[in-house]
This record gives structure tokens, C-alpha cells and sequence, in this order.
């Protein structure tokens, strides 16, 4: 396994993690070993929530990833910071810190499974 495979998966699980803490339904979540990777999710809820998953990657690749960092990148946070203020980009990347280091196992296993499957689809959830 690369390097670069572990990192992307650890970078999607963690939007994952966060997105699914923040109660946004997470549908699908895909790396493949280009570095490439996805977390698609619906339903965020509030823009300090939306905000948090967008930053739930970098924040675990920088401080909390098993593997050395590498900018990935992340077009999503140019975009937040630029459309939103380097403050509110900052309080984003706290509350995705905080979720992340609560759920660290559960982000290390979904990377796991990641890594092993490629592609994960999560059953949609029965209506309420």
C-alpha cells in the first residue's frame, strides 16, 4: 500500500466521520491509489456544520494522520476561506479537531476499509 493511498483514504474518512457527527446522511465514499478520492454526503444543516466537514480532511491529515502531511490540495477550503473569511475557516477547522479527535478509531477504521474495498456506499436511511 502507498503512502499516497493511505492519506487520501484517511483524508475522505475523515469528511466522512465528520459529516456523519454533524447528522448529514453520508452516501458514498471512494479513494482509489491516484490519490484521488470522494465523500459524497446530503442534508449538512447549518454552514458551521457544512464549514466543519469541509475542513474535516486537511485537519486530520495535518494533526492527526498516520502519515507524514501532504497538501492535498483541498480546492474546498480555497473556496470556504475565500468565500466565507480565514475567521470562520479557522472556527471550522476546531470543531472538525474536536469531532475527529473523539472519533479518531472510527475515521482509522473507515480509512481501513477504504483501503481495502475502494468504494464504500452506506444504505440510504428509511424515512422517519
Amino acid at each position: 500500500m502507498s503512502h499516497l493511498l493511505r492519506l487520501v483514504a484517511e483524508h475522505e474518512a475523515a469528511h466522512a466521520v465528520v459529516a456523519a457527527t454533524c447528522g448529514a446522511h453520508v452516501h458514498q465514499v471512494w479513494v482509489n491509489a491516484r490519490g484521488e478520492g470522494r465523500t459524497i454526503h446530503s442534508g449538512t444543516g447549518s454552514d458551521r456544520d457544512a464549514a466543519a466537514i469541509t475542513a474535516a480532511g486537511d485537519v486530520w491529515n495535518r494533526h492527526l494522520g498516520t502519515v507524514p502531511y501532504r497538501d492535498l490540495a483541498c480546492l474546498d477550503l480555497k473556496t470556504f476561506e475565500r468565500e466565507h473569511g480565514l475567521r470562520k475557516l479557522w472556527h471550522a477547522n476546531q470543531v472538525a479537531r474536536r469531532i475527529l479527535a473523539a472519533e479518531r478509531q472510527l475515521v482509522l477504521d473507515l480509512a481501513d476499509r477504504l483501503i481495502n474495498e475502494g468504494a464504500i456506499v452506506f444504505q440510504d436511511q428509511p424515512a422517519a
